[in-house]
């Protein structure tokens, strides 16, 4: 098989009824410490009910399963940095020198508040020096729906997606 579908045996091994039916290949592990009970393979991927069902765990960070583990940690992350922070998120872009807020809205019927800011007068990339200005906002009622629409990009989720180590 090319690429089987690998999941980790989070709290008993492999055995008659302990994993859901498909399961095309076993190997114990060579990290035991790590995955102390080893990884089944299947030839297609496991919904989240048979994975939560059957206490297993992807083996691939990449997968759509531990990637929705890393992005609600990630959320939970940043919801406690705006409580933290005074109710102000913000994240400044060092190649453009661009920055983004969000905070409360003081605006009936809007709850958060995105503003989009600039550098100006500066030099290079950054505009190192240049000051800041609004250049524009938007207005979000829901606190995921802001920050996974202004902040989740790819520099984020490449800092806080977990590279693919293959247990070898």
């Amino acid at each position: 098989m090319a690429n089987p579908f690998e999941y980790i045996m989070l709290l008993r091994p492999y055995s008659f009824a302990t994993v859901p039916p498909g399961v095309v290949g076993f190997r114990p592990s060579k990290l035991p410490k790590k995955y102390p009970h080893g990884v089944v393979q299947y030839e297609r991927p496991l919904s989240k009910d048979q994975v939560e069902h059957f206490s297993m765990q992807p083996l691939d960070p990449r997968d759509p399963w531990n990637y929705m583990r890393v992005f609600e940690a990630w959320m939970q992350e940043m919801q406690a940095r705006f409580v933290d922070d005074g109710g102000i998120l913000v994240f400044d872009d060092d190649e453009t020198g661009a920055r983004e807020t969000l905070t409360y809205s003081t605006r009936p019927g809007v709850d958060f508040q995105r503003t989009h800011w600039i550098r100006l007068g500066g030099r290079g990339k950054a505009h190192v020096g240049g000051r800041l200005e609004p250049v524009g906002h938007d207005e979000y009622d829901d606190f995921r729906e802001a920050i996974t629409s202004l902040f989740w990009n790819s520099k984020e989720r490449a800092r806080l997606t977990p590279q693919f180590v293959p247990d070898a």
